[in-house]
């Protein structure tokens, strides 16, 4: 149906509503995009076969999905502050939390959350930590940011990552999290969330980077993308 020929029916007869998906102007042998589903009036339906209603429409692979893709939906500011520390003369750990409840409940990660309204994203690093560990960081500084894209969820997550060396108090169980020390030659990455085997390297060498992760299922990772970089601006 021409889309001049839509255009004259709507204006010529208000009465009449256009109930269907126009297909593009594909040529013979073309794959159209969308199929005819219905036409409504104000005195009876047509139907014709259509994928809709008894058929759903193929879902979208992330295995395949296009990772510069840009949605356009703006991300969710989120935090992920993590301690490490060296405890001898070659080896170093790290503190992580393990998620007691909510998202991500019985993962280990660091400790962060959400950016709240009217607070930036350093002062919000500093609080989760001192909300979910009980410490406070005095040298956190920014080393990545990682954007996540869940199937499940249309609104991106970028997770700004900070990390810190010295802090104030001693870590404590709370609410949140349960804190517990690592030796980064055996952090527990089968009971973390798949994209941190990816990004830690680069983190623990005290490396700048960017990464892009896509997941089905909310925790199974698909697909992403990751790079180390000269500057986070």
């Amino acid at each position: 149906v021409p889309l001049e020929y839509v255009h004259r029916i709507s204006h010529a007869n208000p009465s009449v509503r256009v109930g269907f998906i126009l297909q593009s102007t594909a040529g013979r042998g073309e794959r159209p995009l969308h199929r005819l589903c219905s036409r409504t009036t104000t005195t009876k339906v047509e139907e014709t076969p259509c994928r809709g209603a008894e058929e759903e429409l193929p879902h979208a692979d992330m295995g395949e999905t296009n990772m510069n893709m840009v949605s356009p939906i703006p991300p969710k500011l989120l935090t992920l502050l993590i301690v490490v520390q060296e405890h001898s003369t070659d080896r170093t750990r790290v503190l992580l939390g393990k998620k007691k409840r909510g998202f991500g409940e019985g993962f280990y990660n660091g400790f962060g959350g959400k950016v709240e309204q009217n607070e930036t994203v350093f002062a919000a690093a500093l609080r989760e930590l001192e909300e979910e560990a009980g410490v406070k960081a005095l040298d956190a500084q920014l080393r990545g940011v990682l954007t996540f894209h869940f199937d499940d969820n249309p609104q991106p997550w970028e997770v700004h990552v900070f990390r810190a060396t010295t802090f104030q108090g001693e870590p404590v169980e709370t609410d949140e999290m349960a804190p517990c020390w690592f030796d980064t030659q055996d952090l527990p990455y089968d009971s973390m969330w798949a994209d941190d085997r990816h990004w830690y390297p680069l983190f623990l060498q005290g490396s700048l980077f960017k990464g892009e992760f896509f997941f089905t299922k909310t925790t199974t990772l698909v697909n992403h993308t990751l790079e180390e970089v000269a500057t986070l601006d």
